[in-house]
């Protein structure tokens, strides 16, 4: 890269190193071969899929698994949805609810992990903040939803249907809690162009507690829940807890 100027202030200011393009030359800049097609021509034997496994805590190291999915990363059985579009990786979700209200139906959606939250049209994100009684609050031409951290065991589910199955997010998943002090709705508002329909973008948030796998070979997304990972404490907690422990043990 020689020339980084046309990614504007979010590079600049952001502790990324880069942006790896992973969807379709159809969108890719003059239709330049992407990275992955470059690879999957130099090896041809490689399973053309990746996914990534993006954990819940900071301690846990994210991977991107190239040639397949890993079965390290993920529960049950991957179900397989076929793509509705070869731009970005999209497909459609037959119902989108919150609790037993219905959000969407089939609604187009695309997956992508280099969206941080989950992306719906403002209407909808609108009425999701009224149904969890979210404070509507403006910062930095962006409209946020918070919620009281304390709330968050009496949230509903939301369940995106892809394929016929059910995956749900459960407050935690969608909520950004940042240390019980201000939890965050993790579904930002944004209208897109009309040519494109009211679509969603399941960004992180969804990715997060769904392993997805992109399949080039069979034009295909694949789902399963995410593996929980329980963190290492960190070493200094240990001493306190071998305390604790000692006290118990003194107590009984």
């Amino acid at each position: 890269m020689t020339n980084a100027s046309g990614l504007g202030l979010a590079f600049a200011v952001g502790q990324f190193d880069g942006i790896l393009g992973l969807a379709w030359d159809s969108i890719s800049v003059d239709h330049t071969t992407t990275v992955f097609q470059n690879l999957l021509a130099q090896y041809p034997t490689v399973k053309k899929q990746f996914a990534f496994f993006l954990p819940d805590h900071a301690s846990i190291k994210g991977q991107l698994d190239i040639g397949g999915a890993n079965p390290a990363h993920y529960s049950g059985e991957l179900h397989t949805v076929k793509l509705t579009n070869e731009t970005y990786w999209e497909t459609h979700a037959e119902t989108i609810k919150i609790g037993g209200q219905e959000l969407a139906a089939n609604a187009p959606v695309v997956l992508d992990t280099g969206t941080s939250t989950i992306v719906a049209p403002k209407e909808i994100v609108d009425r999701i903040g009224t149904l969890i009684n979210a404070t509507k609050m403006t910062e930095e031409n962006r409209t946020l939803y918070t919620v009281s951290c304390f709330a968050l065991p009496y949230l509903p589910n939301i369940t995106v249907n892809l394929g016929g199955v059910d995956w749900v997010l459960r407050p935690q998943d969608y909520i950004i809690n940042q240390d019980d002090i201000e939890c965050i709705l993790g579904i930002m508002g944004l209208d897109l162009p009309k040519a494109l329909g009211p679509l969603w973008i399941l960004g992180d948030v969804f990715i997060r507690r769904v392993y997805t796998v992109f399949d080039y070979g069979t034009r295909s997304l694949s789902f399963a829940y995410t593996k929980e990972v329980v963190p290492t404490p960190a070493p200094w907690t240990w001493a306190a807890k071998k305390r604790e422990e000692h006290k118990k043990r003194l107590r009984n």
